[in-house]
């Protein structure tokens, strides 16, 4: 593996994280909705499957860590997976 092979995984880490923090944050925004179409724009512009897979594990990980975000601040589930979490928000929004 090449330094300019790690240089584009760095790079595709970065902006995946960064996209998907913000994307994140929006309330109703599904996994599959928002993180499918741009990994299948990137295999389709060419880009190393290896860069893909970076680009998509950083995404996941940052969408996973903020769509807990919504449910906390207003009780509305940032995607399907923190939609349990809905009931522990209310419960924990009420005890201040």
């Amino acid at each position: 593996m090449g330094i300019s092979i790690i240089a584009q995984m760095v790079i595709a880490a970065l902006l995946g994280t960064l996209i998907y923090i913000i994307i994140g944050i929006v309330p109703g925004t599904d996994e599959t909705a928002v993180i499918a179409p741009v990994t299948l724009a990137l295999v389709l512009a060419g880009v190393k499957p290896i860069v893909v897979l970076t680009f998509f594990m950083a995404a996941i990980i940052a969408h996973k860590l903020t769509d807990s975000v919504p449910v906390a601040v207003a009780g509305v589930p940032g995607g399907v997976m923190a939609t349990p979490m809905v009931e522990h928000s209310v419960i924990l929004k009420a005890h201040g």
